[in-house]
């Protein structure tokens, strides 16, 4: 087990990997390299299952009899730190599976923050409706989010409108579900007040066509890239596309 292998440090706090030693579950004393190999050597393999028709077998490297423990320590020591490394070492040195820290939220607290909307409802504390569209080669994928205070939002519907975006009767669809008006609990009536309309793909003329003839109405074309980069193109890109483009990230 990794957690039995130790090592020292030096006075300055430096890792002293050549002082690896396991510790022996059993009654604590330091195995070296060697006393380790000849435990490992006098071992027999125990069904924790007996009886199941199929077996499976766990081999870490610290049962290894080519690999030393300075060695396994000095690579840990160079993936700690590092998620990617880490996985790699647990995979490859302990044999064991890799989950990567981190933040989680408890199930119980979620469903306890739950609160009942649709899109005839939209919550009091939304200010504003904005729409997203995905274009894939059969369909237009929208979703209207609702944003609030503090960076509060909703996701208040979600709709696929099914058929061949290369046709204009798509791209109508799309126009009159845009005008969609929906309606707070205080009465207040509210319209999809911005869109961004996925560029990528094998349909970004049609893209620049539908959003060039409804700007005004600010809906955008907008395009995924990698890295950090301005939000709003400077210049239109070569495609022709008279208007703001968005990157998204």
């Amino acid at each position: 087990m990794w957690a039995q292998v130790r090592w020292d440090k030096s006075d300055a706090g430096h890792h002293q990997p050549d002082t690896a030693h396991y510790v022996c579950e059993e009654c604590g004393a330091l195995w070296t390299d060697v006393e380790r190999w000849a435990a490992i050597s006098r071992g027999r393999w125990q069904a924790e299952l007996p009886g199941v028709p199929i077996v499976g077998f766990h081999v870490s490297g610290l049962m290894s009899p080519w690999l030393k423990l300075e060695d396994i320590v000095r690579k840990f020591l160079v993936a700690k730190g590092d998620a990617y490394l880490m996985q790699t070492w647990s995979n490859t040195v302990l044999g064991e599976p890799f989950e990567e820290e981190r933040e989680s939220v408890a199930a119980a607290g979620l469903i306890s923050r739950c609160e009942p909307y649709g899109p005839e409802s939209v919550p009091d504390a939304c200010r504003i409706l904005c729409a997203g569209v995905d274009t894939q080669d059969d369909r237009l994928e929208i979703s209207v989010v609702g944003f609030g205070a503090r960076n509060e939002t909703w996701l208040i519907t979600h709709e696929i409108l099914h058929g061949d975006p290369a046709l204009p009767g798509l791209w109508d669809e799309l126009d009159q579900f845009l005008k969609l008006l929906f309606t707070r609990p205080d009465g207040k009536v509210m319209r999809i007040m911005a869109c961004c309309v996925d560029s990528g793909g094998h349909h970004a003329n049609s893209v620049f066509t539908f959003c060039r003839a409804h700007h005004r109405r600010r809906i955008f074309p907008t395009k995924g890239v990698a890295g950090s980069r301005p939000i709003w193109n400077a210049r239109p890109s070569r495609a022709g596309y008279r208007g703001p483009t968005a990157c998204t990230r």
